[in-house]
């Protein structure tokens, strides 16, 4: 269940909408594309670390 619950994790974060396959219906997903986005895609923007291998690397190496 690693994958719901990594999920979870975004949607704590305000960064998703997490559904299990059993819940979900056409008006549910309806409502979800309905809803303005701009905030959660705002966030997934806000998200991204630039040079994310490069520090993975340094610190990999103990350059950081």
């Amino acid at each position: 269940d690693h994958q719901y619950t990594n999920a979870k994790f975004l949607e704590n974060k305000g960064l998703c909408y997490v559904l299990r396959e059993n819940e979900l219906s056409s008006e549910k997903f309806m409502n979800i594309l309905k809803k303005v986005n701009y905030s959660i895609s705002k966030k997934l923007v806000d998200s991204i670390k630039y040079n994310a291998i490069e520090s993975i690397v340094d610190d990999m190496l103990g350059k950081a």
